[in-house]
């Protein structure tokens, strides 16, 4: 696809002796290709994120910290535009983190023992949406937490991978009833 040429080329000039670029022959979707990612590696932390995402201090630091200090944290997510509507200042921290119930796909540290443990991302989620919400679901109900970093500061450009396909709002739809009918009672969650 002409569309992927600049992203091929970056990565194919992309030279340092602990990184490998893993490539699929066809389009696996965002949970799919995280999975093959994870797959690939046998590090104990994986870092994830997406193509729309600009790193704008040294956010891995504060993240590989507030893992250390809490075996039960499984994965956290810097902080950044996504999050500023919620003033993280105001809520109390463990590990330096704000807890949460959703782990968003955008960027996320997370432990790959426990990604593994719950199953990775479910492929049934195909290209994208919810499928970080079904797994956020899986590693709280496996006892772990998860946090977003308020010390952090990562750009987002929401839905700037996906936001020209035309068949994203039929994903989304198809995807929020996959989610809902696995998890009927996050309907009746505020």
């Amino acid at each position: 696809d002409a569309s992927d040429a600049p992203t091929v080329s970056l990565l194919a000039s992309l030279a340092h002796p602990k990184l490998r670029v893993v490539r699929s022959e066809r389009n696996l979707g965002y949970g799919g290709s995280v999975n093959l990612g994870v797959a690939s590696c046998r590090a104990p932390l994986v870092l994830q994120l997406n193509s729309d995402v600009e790193a704008r201090d040294d956010f891995l630091a504060p993240l590989l910290a507030a893992l250390a200090s809490d075996p039960k944290l499984a994965a956290l997510n810097p902080a950044g535009n996504t999050y500023r509507r919620y003033e993280l200042s105001r809520y109390a921290r463990r590990a330096g983190c704000v807890v949460t119930n959703h782990l968003s796909g955008y960027a996320f540290l997370i432990r790959r023992s426990v990604f593994e443990a719950v199953g990775g991302f479910d492929p049934a989620f195909g290209l994208g949406y919810f499928e970080d919400t079904d797994l956020s679901r899986r590693i709280l109900r496996a006892g772990h937490w998860l946090g977003v970093h308020p010390d952090t500061d990562l750009h987002h450009e929401s839905h700037g991978s996906f936001s020209l396909r035309p068949e994203r709002r039929a994903v989304l739809e198809a995807n929020r009833l996959r989610y809902h009918e696995r998890w009927p009672g996050a309907r009746r969650q505020v």
